[in-house]
């Protein structure tokens, strides 16, 4: 899909880039065009001009575009479920309405259970922490230097969205 006009590209870019974490106009152009091929596609009307508007929400990034009836894109940005249901006369339905993609459930079924295992685990190791300092030689600390860093680059590839299980 394209944009109105390039400027209106950067226009967008300047006031909604940085919130979705893109460094450039390619990117922010490019998570875009991700959330429509990703996100549930949903009608409604601008609150504005009163204009129909074809929406796309991606529930798991919380990333929105709107795409007028020309088929270009006006906005994007992040948003909660909550905005997208509300805008008016939205046919915007997900949680119970309809069933989710096998990705959106591993998602969400993956996040809690990590979150519990992390919150768990660095629990265990801030306890050794306070418990003999960093610099005691019996630091208790569960993991090895090896298994921090598997944890921690678990966590990023949770937040990307690229991580179904929790590594051994």
């Amino acid at each position: 899909m394209e944009w109105k006009s390039e400027r209106h590209l950067e226009d967008h870019y300047g006031q909604h880039g940085g919130k979705l974490r893109c460094r450039t106009i390619a990117e922010y152009d490019a998570s875009a065009q991700e959330t429509v091929g990703v996100g549930v596609r949903f009608t409604y009307r601008d609150r504005i001009t009163g204009e129909r508007r074809v929406g796309y929400f991606h529930r798991v990034s919380s990333r929105f575009v709107a795409v007028d009836l020309d088929g270009f894109i006006r906005p994007h940005y992040q948003t909660d479920e909550e905005h997208v249901a509300d805008l008016p006369q939205s046919t915007y339905h997900d949680e119970g309405g309809r069933h989710m993609t096998a990705h959106e459930q591993t998602t969400s079924a993956v996040s809690t259970e990590v979150l519990d295992t992390l919150h768990r685990r660095l629990v265990a190791i801030h306890a050794g922490l306070a418990e003999h300092g960093p610099s005691d030689p019996k630091l208790a600390v569960p993991w090895t230097l090896d298994e921090l860093t598997t944890v921690l680059r678990y966590i990023r590839a949770v937040r990307r969205g690229e991580a179904t299980d929790f590594p051994d």
